[in-house]
């Protein structure tokens, strides 16, 4: 009997991406509510710095693989929201990039969100 050992790994590889993906978002969260800027205008611009620079944003690799990691509504929402800021990206390499920041953008303010729900004494 053969396997697809490829796939697995593929499978494995994907799993591991989106874990880093939502640990990632997890971590600017947590770091949103230690400086206090949770309730803050400031919160999408502290996103912004952080997501922008991170790994799987910057290096085209990364981003690729990040990219084929994404499945159903993580996909769906980062493919809306370039097409809601207007992106146009210049290179099949350059749409990885801002899909890859858009998808880790979103989980962050969609955690960002689900905090302040929780949290709202109002």
């Amino acid at each position: 009997m053969c396997h697809n050992w490829r796939g697995i790994n593929t499978d494995i590889r994907g799993v591991f991406l989106m874990s880093k993906l939502h640990n990632k978002a997890q971590e600017i969260l947590e770091d949103l509510i230690s400086n206090e800027l949770a309730w803050s205008d400031e919160a999408s611009d502290y996103i912004h710095e952080s997501v922008d620079g991170h790994e799987n944003v910057i290096y085209y690799r990364q981003a690729h693989d990040l990219c084929q990691a994404l499945e159903g509504d993580e996909e769906r929402w980062a493919l809306e929201w370039l097409e809601d800021v207007g992106c146009k990206p210049a290179s099949y390499d350059d749409w990885a990039t801002q899909i890859a920041y858009a998808a880790l953008y979103t989980a962050t303010a969609d955690l960002l969100d689900e905090w302040r729900n929780d949290h709202d004494n109002g």
